[in-house]
This record gives structure tokens, sequence and C-alpha cells, in this order.
């Protein structure tokens, strides 16, 4: 199932990411050098962020946990003069962001995608190679009227009255789903987020979150990790087109 083309999409923030094999020869003056590559699409000024990354690892043959370990790293954002289209740029990652309102993917984010990427690897590294990608849409979903609502009349999405205990009797003022998967006939991973989000009187939230990843079995060379994107932006149409209603289709419309 495509998804269709509305004019007042809920897409509060897209974000297409590239991981690369091997980190960036990353120095104190890279920012400051992107900056200067990258300055007539993202003027404002880069902000720096310092991240904590987790990395666990399988457990040796005699021990009974995995081993876990945090290792700093750090990220620069370049944004345009509204701080809606940003690029974020680690040692390792570099991801394209659009906050609302959202363009489109084939109008705005494949473009930047294939811009971008390709500004960043000739300005740092030669022969890049990619071990992955990921696809992250975060919907916000508003519904004016909703003092008599049925979630099922708006989401494909399971029963939040199922969720209550037997011995408890009252309604549910909120809720937060998550589930994770991994699919059977691919490395594609799927981190699915759908809960309720606070409102004023007689309005209703949702909060649909869809982030797919995928891991190449081998490095892949940038036109292929391109492309992967693209495969998975068609699933991710997919899925958010199977989670919602007629009824919360002409929200956007």
């Amino acid at each position: 199932m495509v998804r269709a083309k509305y004019n007042q999409p809920p897409i509060e923030e897209a974000i297409c990411q590239l991981i690369l094999t091997q980190r960036l020869p990353w120095e104190s003056d890279t920012p400051r050098r992107l900056f200067e590559k990258l300055r007539d699409r993202y003027p404002a000024m880069p902000t720096q962020q310092q991240l904590l990354q987790a990395n666990l690892t399988p457990p040796a043959i005699g021990t009974e946990a995995p081993g876990l370990s945090l290792a700093p790293t750090e990220r620069v954002i370049f944004a345009d003069t509204e701080d809606r289209s940003r690029l974020s740029v680690g040692p390792q990652t570099i991801g394209i962001h659009r906050a609302r309102p959202y363009i489109g993917f084939d109008e705005d984010m494949l473009p930047r995608i294939k811009h971008d990427t390709t500004v960043v690897i000739e300005s740092v590294q030669e022969n890049p190679s990619f071990s992955g990608i990921s696809v992250r849409y975060i919907n916000k979903i508003e519904v004016e009227d909703a003092t008599e609502l049925e979630l099922k009349d708006y989401f494909n999405y399971g029963s939040t009255a199922e969720a209550l205990p037997s011995g408890f009797d009252g309604i549910v003022t909120g809720f937060f789903y998550r589930t994770a998967a991994k699919q059977s006939s691919s490395p594609l991973t799927l981190t699915l987020n759908f809960g309720s989000l606070a409102a004023p009187k007689d309005k209703a939230a949702f909060i649909l979150d869809i982030d797919l990843g995928y891991t190449f079995e081998e490095p892949a060379e940038t036109g292929e990790a391109i492309a992967k994107i693209v495969e998975v932006k068609a699933m991710e149409n997919s899925i958010f087109e199977s989670l919602i209603t007629d009824t919360t289709r002409e929200l956007f419309k």
C-alpha cells in the first residue's frame, strides 16, 4: 500500500540515517570544514551534541552475562534558518532530518540525502562504505472532537480496553505500546511506538512512531545504501497506511 499524498501530513519529524562501516576521520576542525561546504544549504550556526552510546557484546564462553560498554561520541547539527531541515553528522553516522511542515520524500528528503551525503563524504573520507541505514517517521495525529472517541475508528492497532485487568472497573485515560520485531526474510527491524499524548479538553492526540532499520550483510557503497533507504521508505509507507483508517485519513486532507 502506497502512502497517500496529504495536504496536511501528520509527520512531526522524519529522519533518514546512513551508518558508516568505518568511522570518519574526525578532528577538532571537522565541523568547521563541513560548515564551509554546507552553509549555503544550512546557514544557521551549527550546534554540537555529546552523546553516550551503549555497546552490548555477546557473553564470552564461561561467562553468564553479555558485556556492556559506554562510549562517548559526538555529532554536529547543521540547520536551515527555520531549524526545520537539518543534517546531523557524527564520526559514524549521517542523518537527514525534516521537522513539520513536511515537504515530501521525493521532493525534499531524497534529493538532500543524495546531495548532503556526497558533500560530507567528499569532505572527510574517500571510498566510504555503509553497514546499515534507518528510516524513522514520527507522526502526531490530533482529533478535534474526541468526546466519544473510539480508538478502532481511527487506528487498526489493538484495543486499549483489553489491557485493563479483569478486576479493575474503569476506562483507559492514557496508553503507550512499544513493539520491536525482526523480519524473517531479511535483516530489517521494526520498532513501533504508539501511544496517547496530552491534549486540551475534548481533543485527543496520538503518537505513531515508525522506526525501520536495515543492516547490510556486506559493506554497501553509497548508491546501494541510498537505494535501500528508498526501499525501506516504501515499507514505512505501507506500515503507516495499514495502521490508520479512512476516518484518520480525512484529518490530513
